[in-house]
């Protein structure tokens, strides 16, 4: 998890560090615990990150030179941060994540810092999503070669909310996410489960996304497996 740093200016080096809220130094200036995610495509270029620095104010990190691909721009996010206040504690949820999604890398940044936006591409600024800051237990849900149809019996805990009109090479990836999204809504409630991705793979779809352990989902009646379960945070 990121932390803010007790003291901001120390070597970035440092062996020990010790976190500003972990410390207790500081009663009612806690930061809260989020994760910001920005969606930016693979194999682009990234040049920067703007993100909100121990005094609040925003602070612009360039990366020069840009930097590709997945293990290079979280190195590079890292590197930005720990130079500005900011660390990782190694302690539950990772501070940096990578997935790839379709032609997409997402990357999410969790804990105590708040992200604005990147740049990739040299001209294309990308907004940090809206920040979830409620930590529950997730746990993933992966389906491969889904292909949709005029409508799939989708149930969420006994709740029924069909996937309809979906057709592969046709209906978008960004379509069945939102499809997706209706429905863990009208099944959970809206935002109490984390990220979607979906991948076109022009004939069928492969979809992965996070809900709350126990969660019973059935698909096209069949029941899916829920794995890869932990800590992770929704918008409510």
């Amino acid at each position: 998890m990121i932390r803010e740093l007790l003291n901001p200016t120390q070597n970035a080096n440092n062996l020990a560090k010790i976190g500003k809220t972990a410390s207790g130094c500081c009663p009612g200036t806690a930061e809260t615990e989020c994760t910001y995610t920005v969606l930016i495509p693979t194999a682009n270029a990234v040049n920067n990150i703007i993100f909100k620095d121990t005094a609040g104010n925003n602070k612009t990190v360039t990366f020069s030179p840009a930097v590709t691909g997945q293990a290079a721009v979280v190195k590079a996010i890292s590197d930005a941060l720990k130079a500005n206040g900011f660390d990782d504690d190694g302690d539950g949820i990772p501070g940096i994540q990578a997935r790839t999604l379709a032609a997409n890398t997402e990357y999410s940044i969790n804990g105590e810092v708040v992200v604005v936006s990147m740049l990739h591409n040299t001209s294309t600024t990308v907004n940090a999503g809206t920040a979830r800051c409620v930590k529950r237990g997730l746990c993933r849900v992966a389906v491969s070669t889904f292909t949709g149809g005029a409508s799939t019996a989708f149930t969420i805990n006994g709740i029924s909310s069909p996937l309809t009109s979906i057709t592969p090479g046709t209906t978008t990836a960004a379509q069945v996410l939102t499809k997706i999204d209706t429905a863990l809504t009208a099944g959970l409630g809206a935002n109490k489960y984390g990220s979607i991705g979906v991948t076109d793979n022009t004939t069928s779809y492969d979809l992965v996304f996070y809900v709350p352990v126990n969660t019973v989902l059935v698909l096209g009646g069949v029941t899916l497996t829920l794995d890869r379960c932990g800590e992770a945070f929704t918008v409510a």
